[in-house]
């Protein structure tokens, strides 16, 4: 007899079946054939095979006993070895600045009560990206204005002035509305404004 051979007979004699329903009387009653393991000796009493109509049970061939979970998985940070790594979800209708506020005011109480050598550190941080984005923003946003100047000066004319007026007065509506979009995610736009922007867009 083979591991797969004592593998395939638990695999066998460890399920729960489902048979149906019996009508009778106008009542339903349910068929359900219990067959799970629950306890280390229901596997040691597990049949594998039965030459000459001896049986073998589990217990006859190995020793049954509670063993650790499967590993699945495992997380590294900076190549010095393990680590824990947890998340935090924000709800619907939340602002994400005042969630990662929250989060880092708990994170510190939590540091408190840990041991000397164990730290939390914030891996990524939701405000961080917004930031991001609003100093990409700003940037964008001098450079077009810098642009549409020396556009001004070295094409001369009215009508050359109107379209690159035209032109620039576009660009620099379409930063502005992405960065009020980007102060709303971090909660810093008013509501009435936030509305006549949303009326503008449209």
């Amino acid at each position: 007899m083979t591991p797969n051979d004592v593998a395939d007979a638990l695999r066998r004699n460890n399920a729960n079946i489902g048979g149906g329903l019996i009508d009778t009387a106008g009542e339903s009653v349910v068929v359900y054939g219990v067959g799970r393991a629950d306890t280390i000796g229901d596997i040691e009493r597990i049949v594998l095979t039965a030459p000459k109509g001896v049986p073998i049970l589990v217990r006859d061939v190995a020793r049954v006993e509670e063993g650790h979970e499967i590993r699945r998985g495992a997380v590294t940070e900076g190549g010095r070895g393990e680590a824990v790594l947890g998340l935090g979800f924000m709800l619907m209708g939340e602002n994400s600045r005042d969630v990662t506020r929250r989060l880092s005011a708990r994170l510190a109480e939590a540091q408190k009560n840990l041991p000397p050598d164990v730290r939390l550190d914030a891996v990524y941080r939701r405000t961080d990206l917004v930031d991001s984005v609003l100093r990409t923003v700003r940037l964008n946003l001098a450079e077009g204005a810098a642009l549409v100047v020396a556009v001004l000066f070295y094409f001369p004319g009215e009508a050359a002035r109107r379209a690159y007026r035209r032109v620039g007065d576009s660009s620099v509506d379409a930063v502005r509305l992405r960065y009020d979009d980007a102060l709303r995610h971090r909660g810093q736009l008013d509501e009435p404004r936030r509305h006549r922007l949303r009326s503008r867009r449209r």
